[in-house]
């Protein structure tokens, strides 16, 4: 019986995703490795109307008690046909407060975060920056700095093969991966305005692009770019994605794990994984003493003592400033009211992204899943932890403590 319900699952994912392309212009399917047959057969149906959608969120949730999944997988699953159902409300036209939509969307709650925890952040960058001038410009200038210059454009794929090579080294120390596994040659260049992607297909293989051009041109510091393929490669989406394939859908066979979805509380798993996937491979001092001795050389770039550690927390910290704002957009408060609240914090609002219909819900996935993978992996056992995050099942509510 399940294998039917898994099909529905499947092509009703399918179904709001060509919702999603006629009505906002966003995908809604991340990734697909399962019959080719079953997508087949939702790209030759017309397009459904969000009413129809959600019945069939209704159907498919009714149906989920009868299958005999364990109790764990029942609730993950009924997570995220919930989080399905709402997308084809939203679709529909029904409206939800924030608050409302973060926990039916993404299994997360929202808490306002005190402004004292900002004003921390900025003590924090004072102590690691000290020097003359206004605190924006001597952060600006200490990551132009350590920026990769534009006349050295060309060595770049030389030194991403360098970082993966390391990268995926410090990650087979965490866990094993199969075989096969393997990302090709990574795309340095993207159209898109984000840092980095990653496309699973499915045999432990994914196509995997990096904005370089974007990094260059507004003179982040280099350990962005590592980050970056940390975050979208080792030990991030793409080391996930590997390991649930290979342990949860061929070795228990779990066929939910053959499609990813986004706007869910999966994502908010997998944004939290990706986002603490650099630290756990590095801290904020090995990083840096990595790429004194194996980058900064070949890019001309002469490392200073500022505090690194210090500035990663501040900047972490700041991060959550993201979910306040949204708040306030939300709750009717002006964008001049925004900007003057953003001002002190040296943060400008995304205000044209965030205006799209479901892109708010991206300013808090992945400070919200950062923040909830940090409590957990604190401890001796973090490395153990972190493991279980790449291989297992997880929804955000189950990690609040």
């Amino acid at each position: 019986m399940s294998e039917q319900w898994h099909q529905d699952y499947v092509q009703l994912a399918f179904r709001i995703d060509k919702a999603f392309h006629k009505h906002i212009e966003l995908p809604y399917v991340d990734y697909y490795y399962g019959p080719p047959e079953w997508r087949a057969q939702v790209e030759s149906e017309p397009e459904q109307e969000p009413i129809v959608l959600l019945r069939e969120t209704t159907t498919l949730l009714d149906a989920l008690d009868k299958q005999g999944f364990d109790q764990h997988r029942a609730a993950y699953l009924s997570k995220q046909v919930g989080a399905m159902e709402m997308a084809c409300r939203k679709l529909n036209g029904e409206r939800f407060s924030l608050i409302e939509e973060l926990h039916r969307l993404f299994d997360i709650s929202f808490v306002w975060t005190p402004e004292v925890q900002f004003d921390e952040a900025l003590a924090l960058y004072q102590e690691a920056l000290p020097g003359k001038g206004t605190l924006a410009d001597r952060l600006h200038q200490w990551r132009k700095q350590h920026s990769i210059p534009a006349e050295k454009r060309a060595l770049v794929p030389g030194i991403v093969e360098r970082m993966l090579a390391e990268i995926r080294n410090r990650t087979l120390s965490l866990v094993e991966l199969p075989a096969n596994e393997g990302i090709g040659v990574p795309v340095l260049e993207m159209d898109d305005e984000f840092g980095g992607a990653c496309w699973y297909q499915g045999n432990y293989r994914s196509h995997v692009e990096i904005n370089v051009d974007d990094c260059i041109q507004r003179g982040v510091h280099v350990q962005v770019l590592m980050d970056a393929l940390c975050h979208e490669v080792y030990p991030g989406h793409h080391t996930a994605y590997t390991l649930r394939e290979h342990h949860l859908y061929r070795e228990q066979g779990y066929q939910e794990e053959m499609i990813g979805l986004i706007f869910t509380p999966a994502a908010v798993i997998g944004e939290g994984i990706a986002t603490t996937a650099c630290e756990m491979l590095f801290s904020p001092h090995e990083l840096e003493a990595w790429l004194v001795e194996y980058v900064y050389p070949e890019l001309g770039i002469v490392a200073d003592r500022a505090d690194v550690a210090k500035i990663q927390q501040a900047t972490d910290t700041l991060n959550g400033l993201w979910g306040n704002a949204i708040f306030m957009l939300r709750e009717g408060q002006s964008e001049d009211a925004l900007r003057a609240y953003l001002a002190p914090y040296m943060r400008q609002p995304h205000l044209p992204f965030w205006q799209l219909p479901f892109h708010e819900g991206f300013g808090f996935v992945e400070p919200y899943g950062k923040r909830l993978m940090q409590s957990w992996l604190q401890g001796p056992d973090r490395q153990q932890t972190f493991r279980r995050f790449l291989a297992e099942q997880w929804y955000p509510s189950q990690l609040v403590k």
